[in-house]
This record gives structure tokens, C-alpha cells and sequence, in this order.
């Protein structure tokens, strides 16, 4: 059984992941609201123009990687929590799978000193084979020990140095 105590890395969440995603779609809304308020295309050409230096295109290409990279890292994310996701719903199902299949007594169990009967949590009194039977998957089958069959009939017992 695994340590509960081993912390494993820390996985995106949805929340964190529909976070990331409305904080660049925020972003993306504010660089889109200031470019069309001041006449970014035009700033932009006005700096081409005093600075000769800067090319048009090594800008362009710049802006592309921007995008790109934040779409990739984007996509990387979301494709990470989908992974994780799919393991946690898997592992969820077979922790569910056996917890359906564990069915074992725990606690004090009150019996009666003389007929062994069970109390249960309604205080009814059951025998101990109907207890742990539906307590658990145990099944009783019986017998009776050489001890008692020597009590109860003494006439039938057959001792092992009779033979």
C-alpha cells in the first residue's frame, strides 16, 4: 500500500486551467482594446519610419512566435490535464470498484456473555452466524468439535485410540 504521506507533484486543476485561459483571453482582449484606441498599426509604422533599424517583418515574425508559443503552451496544458483527468477518473472508478467489494467488520461488537447473540445499531439481538454473514462475505457451515460430540452423545463417540 502507498505511503499516504508521498505528496505527488502538482497537477493543473480545471479551475486553474479555465484560469490561465481567461487570463490570455483577457489579455488578448486588452492588447486587441489598445491597439484599436491608439492606432497601434499606425504607431507602429510612425516607429518603422524614425527607426530604419527595425524591419517591419522581424516584427511580424516576433509577434507570431508570441502567439504561437502561448498557443502551444496552451494546448501542452490543456492536453496535461486531460492525461491527469483520465487517471484520476480511472483510479477513481477502481477505488470505487473496491470499495463496493470490502465489506469487513470493525469496532466493538456487543455479544452476549451466555447465548452469543449480536446486538446491532438498532439494538436488535442476532444470532452470530446471521451477523457476520451480513456483516461480511462469510459464510457458515456446521459441525460439531469433538468436545461437544463427546458432551452430547457419548454413546456415538468413536476415540482415535478405539481404532
Amino acid at each position: 500500500m502507498r505511503d499516504a504521506t508521498v505528496q505527488s507533484p502538482e497537477r493543473p486543476t480545471a479551475r486553474n486551467l479555465i484560469l490561465e485561459l481567461a487570463a490570455t483571453l483577457v489579455f488578448s482582449a486588452a492588447v486587441v482594446f489598445v491597439a484599436v484606441r491608439f492606432d497601434f498599426p499606425k504607431l507602429v509604422m510612425t516607429a518603422f519610419q524614425r527607426y530604419e533599424a527595425l524591419e517591419m517583418e522581424a516584427f511580424i515574425v516576433g509577434s507570431l512566435f508570441l502567439v504561437t508559443a502561448l498557443t502551444a503552451f496552451s494546448i501542452r496544458r490543456l492536453v496535461a490535464f486531460r492525461k491527469v483527468n483520465a487517471i484520476l477518473v480511472k483510479r477513481n472508478a477502481e477505488l470505487e470498484k473496491a470499495m463496493i467489494e470490502i465489506k469487513e467488520l470493525r469496532g466493538l461488537i456487543p455479544i452476549c456473555s451466555v447465548c452469543k447473540k449480536i446486538r446491532d445499531d438498532e439494538d436488535s439481538w442476532h444470532q452470530i452466524e446471521a451477523y457476520i454473514e451480513s456483516h461480511s462475505h462469510a459464510e457458515f457451515t456446521h459441525g460439531i468439535c469433538p468436545e461437544c460430540m463427546r458432551m452430547l452423545y457419548p454413546g456415538f463417540v468413536v476415540h482415535k485410540n478405539a481404532r
